[in-house]
């Protein structure tokens, strides 16, 4: 149900099926994890810039590995 697998279709799928179904949304729900870490760290940037007083790092300073 979670994967977004319809119960009537469920049935009908091959283990196969089955098997790409779970990854792609294993694959969905870790780009959501990834996507809120990097909110949560463009979040924590902008609020000690709000403290220290000092300019806001560029995106390539807060995510080196993206760019």
């Amino acid at each position: 149900m979670e994967a977004g697998i319809d119960p009537l279709r469920f049935w009908e799928m091959t283990p196969f099926e089955i098997i790409a179904a779970v990854e792609g949304y294993r694959k969905r729900l870790k780009r959501q994890v990834e996507l809120a870490h990097l909110n949560g760290r463009l979040f924590c940037a902008g609020v000690r810039t709000a403290f220290d007083g000092e300019r806001y790092p560029a995106l390539e300073e807060i995510l080196p590995t993206l760019f």
